[in-house]
């Protein structure tokens, strides 16, 4: 059950680029790339058309917020492209998206959410707001978390997505001495949870643990 409920956001939802599409926009040719949503909670499925510009503008604006946000395949001198190189812009835009699904800050926020059109078509898919629980002295990203509905309680495993912070803390962390307080690498955070009559979520933070590594939730 646990295992269930740690997982629910990265499983609920899949996406693919299966295909783009050459459109006319106010007389000049665009590739329109076609966005495969699949929601496994409610077996359903729906079609984003998004052209490139509109990725672009979605990862300056996670780029901004999130810590080593995932990159996409950057813009070109060139107007046209052949089909190849096309698909494989196709290729590095399905990889881009499917990492933000696995960061769960980003997943959750609303830009993505938007991008993807979750509450149009899925709203009753509920997932918190990573403003609702980053407000720790700790300015480190999602990398995990279980919501225990049954208990109304959850952990949540923040940790640091930059590389040379985390290289920086080990070498801090390993000459700190007895009386010293360690560099957070990973934290984790508990929270009381209350879900309003909207069937929105208010996390109330009940404690935090920092540890000198990256941390995450394991479930046999």
């Amino acid at each position: 059950m646990l295992n269930e409920k740690n997982e629910i956001i990265e499983s609920i939802l899949l996406i693919s680029i299966p295909t783009f599409e050459d459109k006319y926009v106010e007389n000049s040719k665009v590739t329109f790339y076609q966005i495969r949503v699949f929601d496994n909670y409610n077996k359903t499925n729906w079609i984003v058309e998004k052209r490139y510009n509109d990725f672009y503008n979605l990862y300056c604006s996670l780029y901004k917020l999130f810590p080593n946000c995932p990159s996409i395949p950057g813009k070109s001198l060139f107007k046209f492209f052949s089909y190849d190189s096309v698909n494989t812009r196709r290729q590095d835009l399905e990889l881009f998206l499917e990492n933000c699904l696995m960061r769960k800050d980003i997943m959750t926020s609303d830009l993505f959410r938007c991008f993807i059109e979750i509450d149009k078509h899925s709203p009753e898919i509920i997932t918190f707001k990573h403003e609702q629980i980053s407000k720790t002295p700790f300015d480190l990203g999602i990398r995990d978390f279980v919501y225990l509905k049954e208990l109304s309680l959850a952990f949540v495993a923040m940790s640091e997505m930059s590389l040379k912070s985390r290289l920086s803390a080990y070498f801090n962390n390993n000459i700190v001495n007895e009386f010293d307080e360690i560099q957070a690498v990973g934290i984790i955070n508990a929270y009381s949870v209350i879900e309003a009559e909207n069937s929105s979520l208010e996390f109330n933070l009940l404690w935090t643990k920092a540890y000198p590594i990256q941390v995450y939730f394991y479930i046999n």
